[in-house]
């Protein structure tokens, strides 16, 4: 019998959260490399004081370089696995399935910044006022950077062009960066930021579940 929706999400969402905690071995090395790239650019200026902006898009610039690294969590190792096309099998809807997938690793990002960003801010020396609009341009950003990290994912299903998936994130999340480095000092980029995410979240996910689906098809 068919699985309900329901508990289709809900099982991805649940497997797709284990699997990141159980594996957190897999995300020490992009978080080692946050942690040494931050402080990198800290030795790197001396004792030169950078501004608010330069400190707040080095950090966002270097967490975007960090979700990259991780973004076969997402749908490629499930797909590699065989995972995928148990649901496939079974006529399970792919959207809920991707969308739970998405909505858990962005979950996972939002936990991991909760804990990390006070120490990176800092580090950089960013002042305390700033921490909470920093976390909350942080989270939207790696809202925006995982849909299309997700729509990229889909679209090379398969292939080994890790350089290829690196570029299309970097040209379709460069307006995101933009947007969250600026709504540190004007929150009204921040409303926009978060529209974004609202707009083309449905359409990627969309375009995504029949990217998989042709993906699964040809392999099989």
């Amino acid at each position: 019998m068919r699985p309900s929706d329901f508990k289709v999400f809900k099982l991805i969402f649940k497997r797709q959260w284990l699997l990141s905690v159980r594996n957190f071995n897999e995300l020490i090395y992009p978080l080692f490399y946050f942690l040494i790239a931050v402080i990198t650019f800290k030795i790197a200026i001396g004792a030169a004081k950078a501004t608010l902006e330069v400190n707040i898009g080095m950090i966002f610039v270097i967490n975007i370089f960090v979700l990259i690294l991780t973004h076969e969590a997402l749908i490629s190792k499930d797909y590699k696995l065989g995972f995928l096309e148990q649901f496939y099998l079974i006529g399970a809807e792919f959207a809920l399935i991707i969308l739970a997938k998405y909505l858990a690793q962005l979950a996972l990002y939002v936990l991991i910044s909760a804990c990390l960003i006070p120490l990176v801010l800092f580090l950089t020396g960013v002042a305390v006022e700033y921490w909470h609009i920093a976390l909350l341009s942080q989270v939207l950003l790696s809202a925006v950077v995982l849909l299309f990290l997700l729509l990229s994912s889909a679209m090379l299903l398969g292939s080994k062009a890790n350089a290829l998936l690196s570029v299309i994130v970097l040209v379709f999340t460069f307006p995101g960066l933009i947007f969250a480095t600026l709504g540190i000092n004007n929150h009204g980029y921040l409303w926009l930021l978060g529209a974004l995410v609202l707009f083309f979240m449905p359409i990627i996910i969309v375009v995504s579940k029949y990217l998989v689906l042709i993906a699964l098809e040809d392999k099989g």
